[in-house]
């Protein structure tokens, strides 16, 4: 026994009374006082001492359990709310003096006790604990002593500081810690340690003093028809009380009905010992005897209640979990980067919960991206879009994949593949350029290629049932340009409930593409993946007026003129942005990261929209003609001529530089008329001198164009064709010519 305990047990036996006289009359022994009840002086006298009945008080600790139990009047609560109160009482008094001294002893006890593992001799000392306190179990009374009520068990086989079950054990050997440091036991250690057979024996148990048809007995391991009690089981072990699994097979409560909560409500200091399932209202209730036992359920069942990320093919699954559930992410998962709307875990995902996809070599790490914003409307819009981009019929090898959905009390989640880096950290991770023997050219217009049709099957995105998108972004009518395209395009036409939709990205840029190893890429250099769906929107007309709706986020580098300009937003912005982004990829591929950051600093130039403020974005507001008007900042042109001066500037990227100048970074004419199919038509092409007559006007290539474009430029990227019906949307949707 630890000093402490001893001295604590101590003080329980042998109170110091209150007074001196009490203290005198303590310590005389019964023959003295028999002495004085016959002395002729006339000494008052003391009534016989009455008899107590025999305590073993447990003053051992496993875990972070303590048994000294005890529970006092209101004055002495905060002792007595140190413990917890087992079956089993008896009265002892002791005076205020001791009751202080005991509190502080207690105190320190409960700590020193707190990590200590009870030896193989802890029924020895129990009993040798039992037989002092029985030879010294008189204590004096006094007027002036404070009552106070030491519980303990009734039988020495039945006590808590015994050695722990089997099951008990093994199930906290399975434990594993969350990232938030909260135990859990994994779904296969379950199984594999409270199996058909342990359930058989303690149900039999159980069908003897309930009277249960014997097929109950059959329930966890024979069909999923009957109830399966095999959580509710591993809850009982880790309270070590499996005898009280009869509680549930008497009122018909299973697995099914976890997790449970209790039956009414009264307060921080609410005592009841009924539970009530949460998920079946209706239900029968669990009657504990001991409050403590129904707290400690409570607080036990989520331990085995981590969920399971189950998703199938083209289904994205969401789940509600309860604030107490504990997520199965391993203590690796850390925070990977924070911005304004979200942050995102790397999480690592314990295998037995989840059946997710993941990239090869992916050892269950997934990325986990938590909105900031409550806001049930935007959650719902950014997943929409998502869905739908990650069903098989529309999925695309250079656009993300959304594998599941959670909220968690208000926060909502979106589970991804983790990708190793962005396409900027791809950058800044080689600060040179790269080899040109290891195909990195031809692997930079393969993937430039791939995101122009991942892009593409955004900008025009055909729904045939279009419920759910439609509603997430109150689009209910069909308009004429619809109707027109329905026809024009003969695709549509076949069927009444097509819905032709545009949809726009909105914040293209090098921090929302992904990068993922891919082996089966040119060179093995990797896949690159559009991400972030936060702002995209989707509409019946090519077209986002911000002066109604409101400016939408954006990011300041790589907007395009039109935000700055009427504010008239198209699927013509998300071109311009990724004609941006192909500009500091080739930068990256013939001069490196250095390159990328030069050609970063020779774009700043003050900017009026932010109070003039200096900004690296591609182009410039000037007036002309009392208009206000977009140029392509003279820092661009220049770079794009340094660029085709290289030496690494063959045919190929000679041509892919021609295609960015002309048909990508194109300024928007605020007069020039709107196409029918939506895309603009804009002012001249950057590769004429400010100041030269207009010499017409040419629109901005859209993405299915750049796709086709570049396919022309590098052959080779042709050999791998698009292989979902929504990729090749392009061709559904014929080149309008005005």
């Amino acid at each position: 026994m630890y000093p402490l305990g001893q001295k604590l047990q101590e003080k329980l036996l042998n109170p110091v009374p209150r007074s001196r006289r009490a203290s005198a009359s303590a310590s005389t022994s019964n023959k003295e006082r028999a002495h004085q009840v016959d002395n002729p002086t006339g000494t008052a006298t003391r009534d016989p001492q009455p008899k107590a009945r025999p305590l073993s008080v447990p003053l051992f600790s496993q875990g972070s359990d303590t048994y000294a139990y005890a529970k006092f009047s209101p004055l002495t609560r905060p002792l007595g709310d140190l413990v917890h109160r087992p079956s089993g009482a008896a009265s002892l008094r002791w005076s205020s003096s001791s009751l202080k001294t005991a509190q502080s002893v207690a105190d320190g006890y409960t700590k020193e006790v707190r990590d200590f593992n009870i030896a193989r001799g802890t029924a020895e000392k129990i009993e040798q604990t039992k037989d002092s306190f029985v030879k010294q179990r008189h204590a004096q009374p006094d007027s002036g002593t404070f009552t106070a009520v030491v519980l303990a068990q009734r039988w020495l086989g039945r006590l808590r500081l015994q050695d722990p079950h089997p099951m008990t054990r093994k199930l906290q050997q399975a434990s594993q810690t969350s990232y938030r440091q909260q135990k859990f036991i994994p779904e296969s250690q379950i199984r594999d340690i409270v199996r058909d057979e342990v359930i058989q024996a303690e149900l039999s148990k159980s069908n003897k003093s309930v009277g249960k048809p014997s097929r109950m007995l059959k329930a966890p391991v024979v069909s999923k028809n009957y109830e399966s009690y095999r959580k509710i089981l591993a809850i009982l072990y880790l309270m070590k009380r499996p005898s009280k699994i009869r509680l549930f097979v008497k009122a018909g409560l299973c697995d099914d009905q976890l997790p449970f909560k209790k039956a009414q409500h009264l307060g921080r200091f609410d005592r009841s010992a009924t539970l009530t399932s949460r998920n079946t209202p209706g239900s029968a209730n669990i009657k504990f005897t001991r409050p403590e036992d129904a707290d400690e359920f409570l607080d036990r069942q989520w331990s085995v209640l981590a969920p399971v990320f189950s998703g199938s093919d083209g289904i994205v699954p969401h789940d509600d979990f309860e604030c107490e559930s504990i997520l199965p992410f391993l203590p690796e998962t850390t925070i990977a980067k924070e911005g304004g709307s979200s942050k995102v875990f790397k999480a690592k995902i314990h295998p037995d919960h989840h059946n997710l996809c993941q990239p090869k070599g992916g050892l269950n790490i997934y990325a986990v991206k938590t909105l900031k914003s409550k806001d049930d409307r935007a959650f719902r819009q950014e997943v929409t879009v998502l869905r739908r981009l990650s069903t098989s019929k529309h999925a695309h090898a250079h656009l993300i994949t959304l594998l599941a959905t959670y909220k968690q009390g208000a926060a909502y989640h979106l589970i991804f593949p983790w990708a190793d880096a962005d396409l900027f950290d791809y950058w800044k991770r080689r600060q040179e350029a790269p080899p040109e023997h290891d195909q990195t050219g031809a692997w930079v217009i393969e993937q430039c290629r791939g995101l122009a049709d991942g892009l593409n099957s955004v900008h025009r995105y055909a729904t045939f049932s279009g419920t759910s998108i439609l509603d997430a972004f109150k689009l209910s009518s069909r308009t004429e340009t619809d109707r027109h395209h329905a026809t024009y395009t003969g695709s549509a036409n076949a069927d009444r409930s097509t819905r032709n939709l545009f949809g726009r990205h909105g914040d293209l840029k090098p921090q929302n593409i992904l990068w993922y190893p891919d082996s089966q890429t040119t060179g093995g250099h990797g896949v690159l993946k559009i991400t972030d769906f936060g702002v995209t929107r989707f509409n019946t007309e090519n077209m986002w007026d911000t002066q109604k709706t409101g400016k939408l986020p954006n990011s300041p580098t790589y907007r395009s003129p039109e935000s700055d300009l009427d504010g008239k937003l198209t699927t013509a912005c998300d071109v311009w942005a990724l004609g941006c982004v192909y500009l500091e990829f080739v930068a990256w591929y013939f001069g490196g990261y250095r390159l990328v950051q030069r050609f970063g600093e020779q774009r700043l130039a003050p900017d009026p929209r932010m109070a003039n403020m200096r900004t690296d974005t591609f182009f410039t507001i000037v007036e002309r003609e009392g208009e206000k008007t977009a140029d392509v900042k003279p820092a661009v042109l220049k770079v794009i001529e340094e660029l085709r001066e290289h030496h690494r500037c063959t045919g190929d990227y000679s041509n892919f530089l021609d295609m960015i100048k002309d048909d990508m970074l194109v300024t928007h004419s605020p007069e020039a008329p709107g196409s029918v199919d939506g895309s603009l038509i804009l002012q001249k092409s950057v590769s004429e001198p400010v100041g030269t007559p207009r010499l017409g006007y040419i629109r901005r290539k859209s993405c299915g164009d750049v796709f086709r474009r570049l396919g022309d430029i590098n052959p080779r990227s042709d050999q791998e064709e698009p292989t979902s019906p929504i990729t090749q949307s392009h061709r559904t949707w014929p080149q309008w010519q005005p």
